[in-house]
């Protein structure tokens, strides 16, 4: 009687590699850093995601937002302004693939080229998601900025 598989011991030791080699270790001060004063209302870091809130209402000074991504985890950045206001993204990736996708109740998303994007909040919902991700792994900057309403689209 055979108990043992020769066979299946190179592909158990190759996950069980897999699992535990060093690779990019994702830190809760280390997965997002926000440099926007007084624009920051909460910043939660969790085991596979991170939230980071900003509120660009009054404040029409840029807000710059660093930050790595990678595997199951995922950053979501909710921004807030009032209705009808328009923002505008610019995303550069820093190293990796990082990506993202933004959502928002009546809000119209305008891609200009490349990284960028103009944002207009929704006259119920003054309110939008950018959800950044990346596989296997992505560091990123991305820069937001409150739009003066005069001038054109």
């Amino acid at each position: 009687m055979k108990v043992f598989n020769r066979n299946i011991v190179p592909v158990c030791l190759g996950l069980v590699l897999t699992l535990f080699l060093p690779g990019p270790v994702l830190s809760g001060s280390d997965i997002i850093n926000a440099d926007c004063p007084g624009q920051v209302t909460c910043l939660v870091h969790k085991t596979s995601r991170s939230r980071l809130c900003l509120d660009l209402s009054d404040n029409r000074k840029e807000c710059v937002v660093t930050g790595m991504v990678g595997g199951e985890h995922i950053t979501t950045v909710e921004v807030t302004g009032r209705p009808g206001d328009s923002i505008q993204l610019e995303f550069k990736t820093l190293t990796g693939t990082p990506g993202y996708t933004i959502s928002g109740d009546n809000a119209s998303i305008h891609r200009l080229g490349q990284g960028e994007v103009r944002i207009k909040l929704g006259p119920d919902s003054p309110l939008i998601e950018i959800s950044l991700s990346a596989h296997p792994y992505g560091e990123f900057e991305m820069r937001l900025k409150k739009r003066d309403p005069l001038l054109p689209n």
